[in-house]
């Protein structure tokens, strides 16, 4: 599977795959687009933000990951029908 550039990357909330790097090598962790309110998205000038899916690395890194990213697809996010 390779790798999307950030570009691509879906804003609407679904959890996707992103390359990371830390202190003990590179690693992956799970993002989404969250979006803001519309009200707060027209005075701020953005639709939304990156955050990760894990509360606690979202409270130790409330800025989000770093852009821009390369990406892939989630496999823990997707559904069966």
């Amino acid at each position: 599977m390779a790798w999307n550039n950030y570009e691509i990357a879906p804003r609407d909330g679904t959890p996707i795959l992103i390359k990371d790097q830390g202190s003990f090598g590179p690693f992956s962790n799970s993002v989404r687009y969250q979006l803001y309110d519309p009200d707060d998205a027209e005075v701020i000038g953005e639709t939304g933000y990156w955050c990760y899916c894990d509360e606690l690395l979202n409270d130790a890194a409330p800025e989000g990951p770093s852009v821009p990213f390369q990406w892939i697809p989630d496999p823990s996010a997707e559904t069966t029908e």
